[in-house]
Formats: structure tokens, C-alpha cells, sequence
């Protein structure tokens, strides 16, 4: 879905009438949103627009003057229903500027109500995230080598910045944040910056077209940047330029979006990641943790399945503690101990948590001042229910839940006078009333009681009318066009006295007014609008007071969404059977009888439980060998799994588990490529294990599964070991390398580090059954034809496959480890010539082939390839 829409306009403005000539200056301003415009009772697209949403969310595409020689595209929304809509299109990547209208006949007028953006929903009245909504900045300094990124969750009002950074890992830190916009530079070191720049592409790739925004440098200060605390200011004056250029660029761009109410800055600070477990984009997405690879949404996931939460903050915690698995031992003991504390009741705090609003947003909304009746109304509504999770939780021991109780205390008489301002159901709008409930205010009251007694006048009235004048069937109505009036049948136009004013002929009747009737028409709607500006005022004042416990409101949602967490994992620990880990500082990890959370739960008992051993003197690296389809991906990504979860400071699914913290997680997992940048699957592959080389720690877990499949045999075989490696005998991380090159497994032969496992097989008469069973020791061979003979190939070529393999030249040569001392480069030692480099090439080519079989064409095309790798050497002529 494209953003950005270049309007198919009228080639002049002035053959447009004049409301749509206002739109085209509102679509003028904000070119790259689509623009809502209230007509009445709708808000309608025009142009380009409506064909895109009409698109997007199906609707009917009509047109505005079909009868023109160009009629204008156009599609609309009931106002009741616009929030839906606007929530609809911003995960498609879509900005939404609202222009609404005010007055009525020839009074009428429209103003820009919000801008609604993929980052900046909190304009919106009805959206709730599960997932965080960031927006981003790139800042770069002079030299064009280092840059900067900051970015914030509007509703939260902390800034994070992650400072000099090299130019080229920008996309992959942007991809780890998931951002929802991103906003660039457009110049930068002394160039023009567009999306044919190489470094934009490659962000292109990580965040998407539609996140994308372009913006010049600030002139001077925002209105946020002056608004900045003490320390906030002091932490950015403290920064890189490169730092300072990306904090302006996101304060400048929240100004943008804003509209005159500015986010408050809470805190702005340097990100620092020593406090949780690093994942990858790369990982999260092989290991499934929020997105599945399917069609990018939570089913199968591991937020998926432990979603037990019942609150839109449960959910966002939950969701972020997935992402940000904790390395503080101290702190995940906290969780546990809440964990099993809550267990039991579990699920009764979890029904004290249904129904409850999303606290933080409605508290950021209300901050923002566009907090809407029914913020407050639910805000009041969720205070309320407070006493009775306090209730609940009140023997809490734990140090976690504890705080729970402690933060579940609302701020002192908000509650109460919400109650006393608000109706019981107030409205999503204040423009019609009908929102500050009786007796709360005494004027609003005497204005009230005006309105109270107008319907008993108009009956009284209408009774006088029908006496004098002996018209038995007179009636007064009002509607929005004319106001009040008599409605006298047709038939009695006789009768009708000569003090009545005529107003208006209809089929059946004649309409009338008289002064009487006019002044008291006049003091209705005087009232009523003297009652709603009244209420007006009322609610922006009651906003306010509220505005000045948004502190203690955050607190509160914090709590609310700590209690629905740990209630969800106890739910899941003890609905799974799961347990305890024993979470400790050594390099070890154990797992008895482990299983994957989500496969296992699919397959209901039938899963084959595994164990992995990593005992800290022992083997640092499993060579995990064995056929397809028999689960050895499945135990890779299981191992990494009950790793996390133990760190989240959940039980896990297993029969016991000792987890030494981990620093990192790695997961090269499964084929892909990037044909965005032209990469090949192999390319990947190599960007992703060259990441872990330079990434990984001691600490850390790698797992990597068929590395080196998407080139040449002798290639791919090669790097496999010497990653191998390095990641054993150097980096001596936890890893587990699962296979198909069987000549790795005599590595184990000749290195502690390296220990083989393998997936069980059994063979039977002509078939292969997998066990699934992960045994000690080497796979006999991968059953590869067996595999493809399950699948449904025909017989015939599984026979022709085995006749092949049985003709190839010896395979299974057993690889021994390389170790070699570390040393520096020998600077006057020759270095080979193009010409070595060409002989080499040259060699192994001739050495590869089998010349019995090669056909005709096959060796014309064989000798452009020989004189092709002797002109790239370009070796030249020696000087005589």
C-alpha cells in the first residue's frame, strides 16, 4: 500500500465549487495523508484519495457531478463511524488528516480536527496497540560515516536514543525497533537525500516505503525542544551532533503532528541495553516470537500462545517482555516468585481485569488534551473497580506483586469527582451535550430547566391555539430547517387566524409562526446553546484537573498491566504443566525432556519431549546431524524458547531446566533472500553469520541450521567448518549447528568443544521412520531420497536418484579441526599474483569435471567459461 498519492487535480481551481476548492487547500497542506472532509452527515475522499480507500477498505467508489466532462472520484464514511475506518487504514501504512465542519446553512465552516499517523494514533479516539507505536529519527554528522537514532512511543513520552552509529547498520538497528515511521533527513553531508540513496533503500528494505518521511533540518528550536525539563535539556546538550540532529528532527516532526498539542517529553535519555537479553530482527523473526512468517500476525507465535492477558496494557507488557528477555538474575527470581505466588488464583485475577479500559492511553490522551467524554468515562470507570483487585492481591508476599497493590492506588479524589461531573454513559463527542451529569454545576442547571419547560409551553401553547382558532387537528413542531412552527391542514386554511405568519407549503399542510411562538423559539435555542457551551467549558476544565494526576494515572496502568501479565503466565504454566527454571549466572544450560511451547500444545501429548546439555566444563557446540522431517529445526528453536521464557521469568515447558543467563540469542534459521537489494539467499546467509561473529559473546546462544546450502558443495562445506569453528574454539559460545555436511561430525574426533548429537532414525525393510529423538552421536546419513520418496515423487526417479548416488565418488570424508595459532600478517611476504588466483580457479574447475558424460553444448559452453576466468585476471604484460 502506497502512502504517498499524487492527485489527478482539474486542470483549473476555479470550475470547482467552492467547498471543493476548500479541500484542495487542505489536501495542498498535507499532501502525503489521506484527507477526510465532512459533508453533513459524512466524511467524503475525493481524487485520488477515494480511489485508494475505496481500495483498501472496500467501498463503493461513486463520483462528485457525474454529469461533468470529468467527474470526480469520491467515497465517504458515516461521521458515527469514521474511527473504525481511520483504524482500519493505518497498519496499511496510511496517514489521516480529519477536516470537520462546524455551523450549518450558509454558516458552515471546516477546521483540521486531527492528524492521525502509524506512530501517532493517540489522535484517534478507538485505537488500542497491542505492539508499541514508534516513531524514529535519523540523525547524521558532517562527515556522512556516523549517525544517530532517536525515537519514542508517543503515548509513553520517553525518548530513546541510540548514539553513533555507523551509517550502514542503521536499517538493521531500525528493523530491531520496529518502527511504525521513520523520519530522514533531506540533505545530508552537503547531498540531497531522496529514496534512490543507497543507505535509504537499504532502510526501505528494513521499515517499508510507507514509513517513511521526509523532512529539512529544524530552523531553530521546536516548541518541544524548548519545553524540555532540566534534565532532559542537559542529556541532549550532552549529546553527539548526529544525536542532537535526530532528537530535533523527531521533536520537530511530533510538532508537526500535533497540531497545537504538544507530547509532553517526560525523559529523554541514551538507550542502554545492558539490562535485557539483545534479539535481533533476524532472530525474533526465525524463532516466530511476535510475528509468525506466514502473513505477519501473532498466530503460532510465542506472544500468541501466552496471550492470556484481558487488557490492552497486559498485552503491550507481555508483548515486550517476549522482546526484552531480562539478564538481571535478581529480577527474574521477582517474576517467578510473583508467578507462583499468583498461580492459584490466577484466573479470578485475571475476571477482575476484564472490562478494563486501556489506562495509559486514555492517561496520554487526556495529557494531550483530546481526550474525549468517554476517555474520562472510562477513565472513572476503571477507578472504580480498583478496591476490588487491591482486594484480591492484598495478601501479596512478593516483592513484584507487592508493588502491584502498591501502584493500584488511584490519585486522591479523582475518582469521586469524576463521578460527580460525568453521566453515566457520556457521549464519544461533546459537541451535542448531554455530557455533565445534573447538579453538578448550578448555572448549567438553570439553563437545563429552561429546555426542561419548553416542551410543556409548546403544549400549552398548541392547546391555546386550537381553542382560538376551532382548528381541532393544529399540531407545533420544529425541525433543522425552519425552526419551530404551526402545521395547519390544508382543508382549515380558512380558519387560520390573521395574526399567523405563513413559513412554508407543504403537500397536505400550510406552516405558520407567530411572535409568541418566535421569542420562544429564540430562548430554546439560545438555551441550548448557552448549554452547550457551557458543558464545554465544564469538560475542558474537568480535563485539566485530571491532566495534573497523569503521573499517578501511569503509575496505576502500570500496575494494571504487571498483575494481567503474571495472572496470564500462571495461567499457561499451569494449564501446560510447565516449571520452575533454576536461573543462574554460570555458562550452563539444561533442559530435561524440553519441549516447543506452540508444537507441542498443537499436538496435544504426542510431541517427543528432548533434552539439551551444555554443562559449562563440557562442549560448548552440538553438531546436531539427522534426515529432514525429524525435528531438528524443532529442537533448535525449542532450546532457544525455554532459554527466553526462563529469562522473561516464566516457568517453562520441560521436566526441570537450569538456564545460566544469556546475553544475546542468534537464530540463523530457514532460507531467505532480499531481492529489494539484490541479495541472493547465500548473500543473506553470510551477512547473517558474519553478524555473529561479530556480535557474539560467551554468553551468548547461537543456532544455525543448514548453513552454507545456497552455493557450491565444496564451498558451502568449507565455511561450515570454519564458522564452526570460530564459534567453538574462539567465541566458546552455547551453540547448536544442525547440518547435512556429515563430514563435520569428525570434528568431534578432534575437538572438546565439539560433540555430536543426531534426530533418531529407524530403517525398515524399504522405509525410513523418524523417531524425533535426539541421541548422542552422529546421523549414518541424512535420507535425503527417503525424504523425497515420502513426499510423493515418482518411483521412477527415486530409482534413478539411488542409482546416481551410488555411482558418485567416495563421499563422507571426516573434516578435521584446523586450529592455528593467531598471528599478524607478514608485510614483505609476496603476495600471489592474479595469475596464481586464475591457475587455482583453473584447477579446480578441470578437477571437477567428468568428462565422460559431458555432451557437445556442454563443453562449447565449458570452454567460453575457461577463456571467461582467464581474461578477469588481466594479468599484463611484464616491462622489459
Amino acid at each position: 500500500m502506497v502512502l504517498f498519492h499524487v492527485m489527478a487535480l482539474p486542470a483549473t481551481k476555479h470550475d470547482l465549487s467552492p467547498m471543493m476548492q476548500r479541500y484542495l487547500e487542505y489536501k495542498e497542506r498535507y499532501p502525503d495523508a489521506i484527507l477526510f472532509f465532512q459533508v453533513g452527515d459524512f466524511y467524503e475522499l475525493f481524487f485520488d484519495d477515494a480511489v485508494a480507500v475505496s481500495k483498501a477498505l472496500n467501498l463503493t467508489l461513486t463520483s462528485r457531478d457525474k454529469n461533468a466532462a470529468n467527474p470526480i472520484p469520491m467515497c465517504g464514511v458515516p461521521v458515527s463511524v469514521l474511527d473504525g475506518y481511520v483504524d482500519r487504514l493505518l497498519p496499511l501504512g496510511f496517514s489521516v488528516a480529519v477536516v470537520s465542519q462546524s455551523g450549518s446553512g450558509s454558516g458552515v465552516d471546516r477546521a483540521l480536527e486531527r492528524f492521525v499517523t502509524p506512530g501517532m494514533r493517540l489522535f484517534n479516539s478507538i485505537s488500542s496497540d497491542v505492539a508499541e507505536s514508534l516513531i524514529a529519527a535519523v540523525g547524521i554528522d558532517a562527515s556522512g560515516s556516523m549517525a544517530s537514532i532517536a525515537c519514542t512511543d508517543p503515548q509513553t513520552g520517553i525518548i530513546s536514543v541510540r548514539d553513533s552509529l555507523e551509517l550502514g547498520i542503521i536499517p538493521r538497528e531500525l528493523a530491531n525497533l520496529m518502527v511504525r515511521e521513520v523520519v530522514l533527513p533531506r540533505a545530508a553531508f552537503g547531498d540531497k537525500v531522496d529514496r534512490r540513496t543507497g543507505w535509504v533503500r537499504s532502510i526501505e528494505g528494513a521499515v517499508s516505503k510507507a514509513a517513511m518521511r521526509f523532512r529539512g533540518e529544524p530552523a531553530g528550536p521546536t516548541e518541544l525542544e524548548r519545553g524540555l525539563g532540566t534534565d532532559a535539556a542537559a542529556e541532549l546538550h550532552a549529546m553527539s551532533v548526529s544525536a542532537k540532529r535526530a532528537v530535533r528532527s523527531l521533536l520537530s516532526y511530533l510538532d508537526e503532528i500535533s497540531l497545537g498539542n504538544p507530547v509532553p517529553v517526560r525523559e529523554l535519555s541514551l538507550f542502554r541495553s545492558a539490562g535485557s537479553v539483545i534479539i535481533d530482527a533476524a532472530t525474533r523473526r526465525n524463532l516466530e516470537l511476535v510475528q509468525n512468517t506466514k502473513d505477519g500476525s501473532a498466530a503460532g507465535t510465542l506472544f500468541g500462545f501466552l496471550n492470556e492477558t484481558v487488557t490492552p496494557g497486559g498485552a503491550r507488557l507481555l508483548r515486550n517482555w517476549i522482546l526484552t528477555p531480562l539478564i538481571d538474575v535478581g529480577q527474574i527470581r521477582d517474576r517467578q516468585a510473583a508467578l507462583k505466588e499468583v498461580m492459584p488464583g490466577a484466573r479470578g485475577v485475571l475476571k477482575s481485569l476484564e472490562g478494563l479500559s486501556d489506562l495509559e492511553r486514555l492517561t496520554a490522551r487526556i495529557q494531550l488534551s483530546v481526550g474525549s467524554p468517554k476517555d474520562l468515562g472510562a477513565v472513572r470507570d476503571t477507578l472504580e473497580r480498583l478496591p476490588q483487585l487491591r482486594q484480591i492481591l492484598s495478601e501479596a508476599g512478593s516483592k513484584l506483586l507487592a508493588s502491584c497493590v502498591s501502584a493500584l492506588t488511584p490519585p486522591p479524589g479523582v475518582c469521586e469527582l469524576l463521578q460527580r461531573a460525568l453521566v453515566d454513559s457520556p457521549p464519544h463527542v461533546l459537541h451535542d451535550g448531554g455530557v455533565i451529569r445534573e447538579g453538578y454545576d448550578v448555572q448549567l442547571d438553570e439553563i437545563r430547566g429552561i429546555r426542561a419547560t419548553a416542551d410543556a409551553w409548546r403544549e400549552q401553547f398548541e392547546a391555546q391555539e386550537r381553542q382560538g382558532s376551532g382548528i381541532s387537528s393544529l399540531k407545533v413542531k420544529s425541525n433543522n430547517v425552519i425552526g419551530f412552527f404551526i402545521e395547519v391542514p390544508t382543508s382549515q386554511g380558512s380558519k387560520v387566524p390573521a395574526n399567523y405568519i405563513r413559513r412554508q407549503s407543504t403537500a397536505n399542510a400550510e406552516r405558520f409562526t407567530t411572535p409568541e411562538l418566535k421569542k420562544h423559539e429564540d430562548a430554546v435555542i439560545t438555551a441550548v446553546d448557552r448549554q452547550i457551551k457551557r458543558e464545554q467549558e465544564l469538560f475542558v476544565a474537568l480535563r485539566a484537573e485530571i491532566a495534573k494526576s497523569v503521573e499517578v494515572l501511569r503509575h496505576v496502568a502500570r500496575g494494571i498491566a504487571v498483575a494481567d501479565t503474571i495472572a496470564a503466565l500462571a495461567v499457561v504454566a499451569e494449564g501446560n504443566a510447565w516449571v520452575e527454571p533454576e536461573v543462574t549466572e554460570d555458562p550452563v544450560l539444561e533442559i530435561e525432556r524440553g519441549r516447543h511451547p506452540i508444537v507441542a500444545a498443537l499436538l496435544e501429548g504426542a510431541f517427543i519431549p528432548n533434552s539439551v546439555a551444555f554443562l559449562g566444563d563440557g562442549p560448548t557446540c552440538f553438531l546436531v546431524t539427522g534426515p529432514n522431517m525429524g525435528g531438528k529445526s524443532t529442537y533448535l528453536r525449542q532450546t532457544a524458547l525455554i532459554a527466553l521464557l526462563a529469562q522473561i521469568g516464566s516457568f517453562v515447558p520441560a521436566e526441570r531446566a537450569k538456564v545460566g543467563i544469556i546475553d544475546r540469542v542468534f537464530a540463523r534459521l530457514g532460507a531467505a533472500d532480499d531481492l529489494h537489494e539484490g541479495e541472493s539467499t547465500f548473500m543473506v546467509e553470510m551477512r547473517e553469520a558474519a553478524h555473529i561473529l561479530s556480535h557474539a559473546t560467551r554468553r551468548s546462544l547461537v543456532l544455525i541450521d543448514e548453513l552454507g546450502r545456497g552455493t557450491a558443495t565444496s564451498d558451502g562445506l568449507s565455511l561450515a567448518q570454519a564458522i564452526l569453528e570460530r564459534l567453538a574454539l574462539e567465541v566458546k559460545c552455547r551453540t547448536l549447528f544442525a547440518t547435512h555436511y556429515h563430514e563435520l561430525t569428525g570434528l568431534a574426533g578432534s575437538c572438546k568443544e565439539i560433540e555430536n548429537l543426531s534426530v533418531g532414525s529407524v530403517e525398515r525393510e524399504d522405509t525410513v521412520i523418524f523417531t524425533h529423538e535426539i541421541q548422542a552421536g552422529p546421523a549414518p546419513r541424512s535420507y535425503g531420497l527417503e525424504v523425497a520418496k515420502l513426499s510423493g515423487l515418482p518411483a521412477e526417479v527415486i530409482a534413478r536418484a539411488f542409482e546416481v548416488l551410488a555411482s558418485l565418488p567416495g563421499a563422507g570424508t571426516k573434516q578435521t579441526v584446523i586450529k592455528k595459532p593467531v598471528q599478524q600478517p607478514d608485510l614483505f611476504a609476496p603476495r600471489p599474483s592474479p595469475a596464481d588466483a586464475v591457475a587455482l580457479k583453473l584447477k579446480e574447475r578441470i578437477e571437477s569435471l567428468n568428462l565422460e558424460d559431458l555432451s557437445a553444448r556442454e563443453a562449447l559452453s565449458l570452454l567460453y567459461e575457461l577463456k571467461e576466468l582467464g581474461a578477469a585476471a588481466r594479468v599484463p604484460a611484464p616491462v622489459r
